[in-house]
């Protein structure tokens, strides 16, 4: 799949907006998940200063939504483009130069599909294109000395 020629674009997906009522439950999700860890004796200093971090990186004022894909072959979901095991970085300002988000996204879908060693993909960077290449003229060399 080539960028450029497949119709696949980038939207701001404004989860506030969108699904007011879940986006507010992240936010007491992410807090009364915090409160049970401390209860139970299991919430570290180390969590605790993520948590922070996490909180400050992403309040109800600053996290409102996120950059995802769309117009994707096959009508796949942007929920589903990405395998769920493989951490990407969340791109959710929305004044992101649209340029740097679908760089960020095209290079999270070639990472990703790479890791996920998914078949029914083939992948190329510039060093295996090269091999193929190479490999190819190779084999046109050798059949053509034959003859």
């Amino acid at each position: 799949m080539r960028w450029g020629e497949s119709g696949v674009g980038c939207e701001f997906y404004d989860w506030a907006k969108n699904d007011p009522s879940m986006y507010r439950f992240w936010f007491d999700d992410r807090e009364a998940y915090r409160e049970s860890q401390i209860e139970k004796g299991l919430w570290s200093d180390q969590d605790e200063a993520d948590y922070i971090t996490d909180c400050i990186r992403r309040s109800p004022e600053t996290y409102r939504g996120w950059w995802q894909l769309k117009d994707i072959p096959g009508g796949c979901d942007p929920l589903d483009w990405f395998n769920p095991c493989i951490h990407h970085e969340e791109l959710f300002d929305p004044n992101m130069p649209i340029s740097e988000v679908e760089k960020a996204l095209q290079e999270q879908t070639f990472d990703d599909w790479k890791q996920s060693d998914v078949y029914e993909i083939e992948y190329h960077d510039r060093e295996s294109i090269e091999d193929a290449i190479a490999y190819l003229r190779r084999r046109y060399r050798s059949t053509t000395m034959a003859t």
